[in-house]
């Protein structure tokens, strides 16, 4: 966030402007001001990394080709179980079938796996307004997510945990 408060009160209506478009109708004694704060506030580039794939890149499925089937099948279970729980509740036995996937998750160590079905075990325990089980599969989640070294999950589950309702 760039500080705007050292600009001065008289400097704030062109901020926008600067932002917006870059260059200025006409000069501004704000604009100085404007790029230090973003010269200061700017985060280096991925490409002064010297291993830029190790900061990107999910974590790879495994090279034995029965373990890979598993995770495929259990990746396509969670799918489905999902779906299953969005369209018609979780009164069909949908919880019994994610905590099987969760616990399969489990003995093959495969973390992105058993984020995933963790997460459908959050949305179950969300559904039933269970919500400190919620938060607990949520974090589990999380933590699962992040040995996988999935991003966009682990900012769904963090998200998910910051919007979840009050006990």
């Amino acid at each position: 966030m760039i500080k705007l408060t050292t600009l001065g009160e008289q400097h704030l209506p062109h901020v926008p402007h600067h932002f917006a478009r870059g260059v200025p109708d006409a000069p501004s004694p704000a604009l100085p001001t404007i790029h230090a704060c973003v010269r200061r506030t700017a985060l280096p580039t991925l490409d002064a990394c010297g291993d830029t794939a190790a900061l990107v890149d999910k974590l790879p499925l495994p090279t034995n080709p029965l373990q890979r089937a598993e995770v495929d099948a259990l990746a396509r279970d969670t799918i489905d179980i999902d779906v299953v729980l969005r369209a018609s509740g979780t009164l069909t036995g949908v919880g019994d079938r994610a905590r099987a996937a969760v616990e399969r998750a489990r003995k093959l160590g495969h973390p992105e796996g058993l984020a995933a079905a963790l997460r459908v075990i959050a949305s179950i325990h969300h559904v039933n307004e269970e919500w400190s089980a919620e938060l607990t599969a949520l974090r589990e989640a999380t933590v699962a997510a992040a040995g996988a070294r999935d991003d966009r999950m682990i900012a769904e589950l963090w998200s998910k945990q910051l919007r979840r309702p009050r006990a």
